[in-house]
């Protein structure tokens, strides 16, 4: 295993405490991404909440799941406008790093705590809307 494999590994094994423990979908190839992505930024699932915290904080991933998937288009507008906006393309390339750094994170309370430092990057991403064909805008705008 590669240097960044074995370290994803070890914290995996020294997180795995406190009763919200879970399988970890760590990151060692482009194709594990998007379940470590779902995990990082919306786990727990209601289904998954063993008491009213874990519940209130499953349906908070939850609406964030629905907001994102409602807003889907609004975030390929966002990731394609990277090269006009540098910013997005930090919060993208930020959110990427967070979802590798944590995705070895198998506790639910650590991934939780920690999320709210990627929250104001995945907003953005949810908020830039997307370019409006000419032919719909008004005369003289």
């Amino acid at each position: 295993t590669s240097g960044i494999e074995a370290a994803l590994q070890n914290t995996a094994l020294r997180s795995d405490f406190g009763g919200s423990e879970f399988e970890p979908a760590i990151v060692t190839s482009p194709v594990d991404f998007p379940w470590a992505l779902v995990t990082v930024i919306f786990r727990p699932f209601p289904f998954e909440a063993g008491n009213l915290q874990a519940l209130l904080i499953a349906l908070e991933g939850t609406a964030l799941l629905l907001f994102a998937l409602y807003r889907w288009r609004w975030v390929l507008a966002a990731l394609t406008s990277a090269r006009r906006q540098p910013y997005v393309a930090f919060a993208a390339f930020f959110i990427g790093m967070f979802v590798i750094g944590f995705s070895s994170f198998p506790n639910f309370g650590l991934l939780v705590r920690q999320r709210v430092q990627v929250l104001p990057f995945i907003l953005l991403l949810l908020c830039i809307p997307p370019l409006r064909d000419r032919r719909e805008r008004p005369v003289g705008a």
